[in-house]
């Protein structure tokens, strides 16, 4: 896009065409922008190591529960256990992914932050978490849908007539399915919130506007390039709303927001 910064092949990001602002362009590092430390196979950020290991328990800490419930399903299947899927039966789960997300949203808010004071040399933090527990709520109502088709897929097999071998089978199946929502939560969770803790710093310093730079995969991150967010005199509610138009927009859309005028 014309605002995007372009490689230069000794692998810094050309800032020449992007918009003036209060503090005046300062030229931004590969690393700053390319997001590039490995998560997990084909996604990718630029997190410091602290951060990384939040997001890696709370994706451990989702993959397990998922084990926990094949095996557990699996027993019944077999006639070991006449139940339900105990892993989801109480509230202990929900209080482990609550803290775990809650850790890494906080150093994911810093991280975003601390891209927009890299950019911006004369900026300054601010209260940068002041929206942890609207975003907390956001992973919530995400945990408590996965929790509900979990439980009634799993339901619904172990009830049927279908033989132990098909029903087996279809739990696999099933796990599988859910372990991808989970990676593409922790994917899309972590940049999104880069993202806001960038937009939250832009708007306690009084940023003119911020703007969407695509990453080119698709017709609509294109269409969204360059477009342009106030973020002066925010209200509350105002910086809640900002958060549900920070992209990602998809499954491994690596668009991302950066500084304006």
């Amino acid at each position: 896009t014309a605002a995007a910064a372009a490689k230069s092949e000794n692998g810094t990001v050309s800032n020449k065409n992007q918009p003036e602002n209060q503090h005046g362009k300062k030229a931004a590092t590969k690393a700053s922008i390319d997001l590039s430390i490995e998560l997990k196979e084909n996604k990718t950020y630029n997190l410091s190591e602290s951060t990384m290991k939040s997001l890696k328990i709370l994706e451990k800490l989702l993959e397990d529960a998922l084990l926990d419930i094949k095996q557990y399903a699996n027993a019944t299947i077999s006639g070991k256990i006449k139940s339900n899927v105990a892993p989801l039966s109480s509230g202990l789960l929900e209080k482990k992914f609550l803290t775990a997300t809650k850790s890494a949203i906080n150093s994911l808010l810093i991280e975003g932050a601390d891209i927009y004071l890299t950019e911006f040399s004369h900026a300054t933090k601010g209260n940068i978490r002041r929206q942890n527990d609207f975003i907390l709520e956001y992973a919530s109502e995400w945990f408590n849908k996965l929790s509900k088709d979990i439980k009634t897929d799993t339901d619904s097999i172990l009830s049927s007539d279908e033989s132990i071998t098909y029903k087996a089978s279809m739990i696999q199946v099933k796990i599988e399915r859910y372990r991808g929502r989970i990676q593409q939560f922790v994917d899309y969770i972590g940049h999104k919130t880069v993202n806001y803790g960038y937009l939250l710093t832009a708007s306690y310093n009084q940023e003119g506007t911020v703007y969407i730079e695509s990453d080119n995969g698709c017709g609509y991150c294109k269409a969204m390039a360059d477009t342009r967010i106030s973020t002066k005199f925010l209200s509350d509610y105002e910086e809640k709303a900002l958060f549900y138009k920070m992209p990602p927009y998809h499954s491994n859309c690596k668009c991302q927001i950066r500084g304006g005028e």
